[in-house]
């Protein structure tokens, strides 16, 4: 499967630079701007193939033509300028599971919630939650206990290139992370933020986390989840003090 790759807004810009002064010709990029869609043979050929830990579930052309889109297509929301860093959840999509439901409603009442870009990082890549519904976000499953030891090392260097990526490619003015500390996925995450020197916010501390540790989904654990909230309310008053200060 070969997948199509369009133009940047600049690639295309360069492209059509000679023609901006000419007022007979109306030059617009958001005419060319797509969101990935791939028709129902090529989600037949991947369904098993995005089914479980391995190689072909971590890197292959379906995640890699989403991750070009984020990457030089995708634009975040202006208003969302708070990055919030999620795990995946075994339940698709996510905001069926337990996981995101929880954390939805603990966050959901601050006021800086409108500003909160919640991105996943999983084995597909980088997923903003305003597509976490379209295939193959909606589809994929990476059970973790069917991880080898080379498959752990290759999904962290995978998960770290793809987080520097965004990074590097999104500017937020506030950078925020809840996931288990002690998984890969916060690890790369920690990794490639202080690679690119962006400061981090933690939104569990690993004291509360080993408390919860051991409690099946420790992530929806009423102290992880008191942690979670704890923090943002700093994150909000050390934003709303700055703004009249």
């Amino acid at each position: 499967m070969s997948c199509w790759k369009p133009l940047s807004k600049e690639e295309f810009e360069a492209i059509v630079s000679k023609y901006k002064d000419n007022p007979k010709i109306e030059i617009d990029y958001e005419n060319l701007k797509f969101i990935p869609k791939f028709n129902e043979q090529i989600k037949k050929y991947y369904s098993n193939k995005i089914k479980g830990a391995k190689v072909e579930n971590l890197v292959n052309e379906v995640y890699e033509a989403w991750f070009d889109y984020i990457i030089r297509i995708y634009e975040r929301p202006k208003e969302k300028d708070i990055l919030m860093f999620l795990p995946c959840a075994a339940k698709k999509p996510y905001y069926k599971s337990k996981t995101h439901r929880t954390i939805q409603r603990a966050i959901s009442g601050f006021q800086i919630f409108n500003r909160i870009h919640r991105v996943i990082v999983s084995n597909p890549g980088i997923i903003p939650w305003e597509f976490h519904t379209y295939w193959p976000f909606n589809s994929y499953d990476w059970p973790e206990w069917e991880e080898t030891e080379d498959i752990k090392k290759l999904y962290y260097w995978v998960t770290y290139k793809r987080v520097k990526e965004f990074l590097r490619r999104h500017q937020y003015n506030y950078y925020t992370v809840y996931m288990k500390p002690d998984s890969l996925t916060y690890k790369a995450v920690m990794d490639a933020s202080k690679e690119l020197n962006i400061k981090i916010i933690p939104l569990l501390d690993e004291k509360t986390y080993e408390k919860c540790k051991g409690q099946g989904n420790p992530l929806v654990k009423e102290p992880c989840i008191e942690s979670l909230k704890n923090n943002l309310k700093q994150l909000q008053k050390q934003i709303y003090e700055g703004s009249n200060s």
